[in-house]
């Protein structure tokens, strides 16, 4: 009797133990913002002494693709590629706000002398300070619960911190208001084009890993070069698509475009939340996607000496006005 070709809904299968402590391990890495050797230890732990890392990385391609979408994905993230036009379509404001209003309460610890995020405060402190020496006027724009916006006061500057986070900003508040730091908190309206700051207001503004999920990055661009000065900085950081860990997620990324209900069926707690940030973080562009933008909303090119950490899962970008 020949045989019946299975549906794509009876081709896939629970996905197993050990593809989800390869995607935990994927998680664990980007929230510190370094990359353990994941390829080795899935490697090791689905075919101890067989296995190596390079067929390990082809077996999670290969799942995740035949899993989520049944075609073959994109083998690399970039600002053209397919997953990132759909991440795009799928995302609205309201659902980052509930992301990060939903990490509030514990988000401040990560910045703590030992937390998971204290590297990336001291690197926004240095970056500022190659560019301006305080008392400079700073913004940080997507401040979260204001660690690194503290850190700029508690030198001398003169800073101001917005976020469309309800909950981050009113952690920073209360922070602020048991230990005082001159920085002025701004909550934003997660739906408005345009910042309620005047026209060249600051020398610096900084963002936090926060460009990934917006709607719209070009006109936040023009918008920040609206209220920077003309000798201004501009630093933020972005996933770097040429890291392994991003290459991965790029992978992975095709679950987020599934509805989020139908994915949340099949993972457990923590992984439905990673799933949650794959399908919000969509804005996934190489220096030169974002180079682009930046020449569009009124900044200088990109320029290699002003590109930080090349080797690391974040990059941290520098612009200045054209």
């Amino acid at each position: 009797m020949p045989s019946r070709s299975r549906t794509p809904r009876e081709s896939v299968r629970p996905i197993p133990e050990i593809e989800q402590r390869t995607v935990h391990a994927i998680s664990r890495s980007t929230y510190l913002g370094h990359e353990p050797n994941i390829t080795a230890q899935f490697a090791t732990a689905h075919n101890p002494g067989h296995c190596q890392p390079r067929s390990a990385v082809a077996h999670v391609q290969t799942y995740y693709s035949a899993c989520f979408i049944g075609r073959q994905s994109p083998t690399h993230a970039c600002g053209d590629s397919a997953i990132v036009r759909a991440l795009a379509m799928t995302s609205r404001p309201d659902e980052v706000q509930r992301l990060f209003d939903a990490k509030a309460p514990t988000w401040s610890a990560k910045y703590e002398a030992q937390g998971a995020l204290a590297a990336r405060r001291a690197r926004f402190v240095k970056a500022v300070r190659d560019f301006h020496r305080p008392p400079a006027d700073v913004l940080d724009y997507g401040c979260g619960s204001g660690s690194i916006a503290r850190a700029l006061a508690e030198i001398g500057y003169s800073v101001s911190a917005c976020d469309i986070s309800t909950g981050m900003i009113r952690m920073a508040r209360e922070t602020d208001a048991r230990s005082p730091v001159p920085t002025t908190w701004i909550e934003l309206d997660a739906k408005a084009a345009q910042l309620p700051i005047q026209d060249r207001s600051f020398d610096a503004v900084i963002a936090s890993s926060v460009f990934e999920y917006l709607t719209d990055p070009l006109t936040t661009l023009r918008e920040l070069r609206r209220i920077m000065r003309d000798d201004g900085c501009l630093l933020f950081t972005v996933p770097n698509t040429a890291h392994r860990v991003r290459r991965l997620e790029a992978v992975l990324a095709v679950a987020a475009t599934r509805p989020v209900e139908r994915v949340a069926g099949r993972l457990s707690g923590r992984l439905s939340t990673y799933i949650s940030y794959l399908r919000l973080s969509r804005n996934r562009l190489d220096v030169a996607g974002w180079d682009r933008l930046a020449r569009a909303a009124g900044f200088r090119e990109v320029a290699r000496d002003e590109v930080e950490g090349t080797r690391d899962a974040l990059l941290m970008l520098r612009l200045r006005p054209a």
